[in-house]
């Protein structure tokens, strides 16, 4: 009888550290995916004065056209070369290069030398406002 108690103790306890440890791993909005990755495709908005968190600026562009979407704010994505957040109005994204996200091609965003990173990894240099729903779909 005591073995059991002790079994059934343990596996009590290992489910409650479970729990808490899934509830503590933050998770892209769109898609669901951890956002523990790389940190060079991180990217985030406000929402109701709350962050919120993408794995990547393919599912950032995605909620940002989506309704829920519609009131975010201040979003931002990790420059590539230099690894610190910018607002994304500030950054030229690079689409079809050879560069891979955690989610397959994905929009890479470059500050100062997005010709050169599309001369040197392939694909073509949009604005923030260039991205749209043919972008997103190709991707």
């Amino acid at each position: 009888m005591r073995p059991l108690l002790v079994s059934a103790l343990f596996a009590s306890l290992l489910a409650a550290f479970a729990a808490c440890e899934q509830a503590s791993v933050a998770r892209c909005r769109t898609c669901g995916m951890r956002v523990d990755g790389d940190p060079r495709f991180l990217a985030g908005a406000e929402d109701d004065g709350q962050p919120i968190l993408f794995d990547t600026p393919k599912c950032l562009f995605r909620f940002l056209a989506s309704e829920p979407g519609k009131g975010a704010r201040a979003a931002w994505a990790v420059e590539y070369y230099s690894g610190e957040r910018r607002p994304v109005r500030e950054l030229r994204f690079v689409v079809g290069s050879d560069v891979v996200g955690p989610m397959g091609d994905d929009l890479i965003p470059v500050a100062e030398h997005a010709e050169r990173f599309a001369r040197d990894h392939g694909g073509r240099v949009l604005a923030f406002d260039e991205v749209d729903a043919a972008v997103l779909d190709a991707l």
